[in-house]
């Protein structure tokens, strides 16, 4: 009877999956390092004055009205049944538990601080700035960003001001206007479903308003809005003009380009957390 192969610590096997999960855990980490590197560099040309000349500006603001403005509506819409559903129920649970006076400052806190900035990146994210990104990489496929690049090369700054920065500029604009009127829907709704259509409730409300609205938190959501702006606007399609590894099929290049993404928003609404509630 042959005896089998031992597989342990120092067994060929081991050995082999120990090499190709270091392998892959540096290649995460230079993926990482590269989509980083030229998301700062995107966001340097977007800050820059030749980055909003004419030319450039026309071409942003195309990709802002046909990728924002035709789904602002239906998002507006979408954000206000879910702002309706979750005001009714904070309102019976906390009178139920004779806590009605807390119920419009819950509200605010759980609607307009942290789900709209999350819920318009998520949407921007997946309807506007995935289809930008998908465009960066055929491009480049087509060497419109550069011709005979490396997977992982990235482009002559001229072509990334030029097809980029506008795609990234537009994302970035649709994240903070739809997070913008979809809170001040919520807002309306929530005095609303509290008040009625009567004006009795707006000193109430007001004081409510004003307590959950100090400096210190209005600070961190404007902050936590445009950092997440700035992650959908630069992480996608950073990723997409670096392109990807002979290896990897365009779906698992996406798909790690989705995984980053909603890492950095992730980490953005812990350090929201983390500074609002510690």
């Amino acid at each position: 009877m042959t005896p089998s192969t031992p597989v342990g610590p120092s067994s060929p096997t081991s050995r082999a999956g120990t090499r190709y999960d270091a392998q892959a855990s540096v290649r995460w980490a230079r993926a990482w390092g590269r989509s980083a590197a030229l998301s700062l560099r995107i966001a340097v040309l977007a800050c820059s004055p030749t980055s909003h000349r004419a030319a450039h500006r026309l071409e942003t603001a195309r990709h802002y009205y046909t990728n924002t403005l035709p789904a602002l509506s239906w998002f507006v819409v979408l954000s206000a049944l879910v702002a309706l559903v979750l005001t009714r129920i904070v309102v019976v649970t906390a009178a139920g538990y004779g806590l009605s006076g807390y119920a419009l400052e819950m509200i605010i806190r759980v609607l307009v601080l942290e789900l709209i900035p999350l819920g318009a990146a998520g949407f921007v994210a997946v309807h506007s700035a995935l289809p930008m990104a998908a465009e960066v990489a055929s491009m480049r496929r087509r060497g419109a960003l550069g011709a005979g690049l490396q997977a992982g090369e990235a482009p002559p700054l001229a072509d990334l001001q030029a097809a980029v920065v506008p795609r990234a500029v537009a994302a970035g604009l649709g994240v903070i206007t739809l997070a913008v009127v979809s809170a001040t829907v919520a807002l309306v709704l929530a005095y609303a479903a509290v008040y009625g259509a009567s004006a009795n409730g707006w000193g109430q409300y007001t004081r409510n308003f004003g307590q959950v609205f100090t400096p210190s938190v209005v600070l961190v959501l404007v902050l936590k809005t445009l950092a997440m702006a700035a992650a959908v606007a630069l992480v996608p399609p950073s990723a997409a003009a670096l392109g990807w590894d002979r290896g990897d099929t365009r779906t698992r290049a996406e798909l790690g380009s989705l995984v980053r993404l909603f890492g950095a928003l992730l980490l953005i609404e812990v350090a929201s957390l983390m500074a609002n509630y510690y």
